[in-house]
């Protein structure tokens, strides 16, 4: 589903979806090298607990695909120490 303004209650405290996935490709592109830039904190500072850890599990499935050489041990656990 797609979050407008007109769908979104407005005491939800989360990232549009739009955020949350740059974020998720991002970091699943680039790994920890853009994780602590001026770019992705904020952003990752408006996730819900729900949609941080729906972030790391979607990093933790990447890893195990060993498709993304970039998603790495190291890159998840600093993402759970953001939690």
């Amino acid at each position: 589903m797609i979050e407008t303004p007109l769908t979104t209650p407005r005491d939800v405290n989360r990232a549009a979806q739009s955020t949350y996935d740059a974020c998720w490709w991002i970091l699943r592109t680039y790994g920890t090298a853009r994780l602590a830039d001026a770019w992705m904190l904020p952003r990752l500072a408006e996730f819900s607990p729900e949609q941080m850890q729906e972030l790391i599990a979607a990093m933790r499935r990447l890893r195990a695909s060993g498709r993304w050489p970039n998603v790495t041990d190291d890159l998840v656990s600093r993402l759970e120490a953001m939690q």
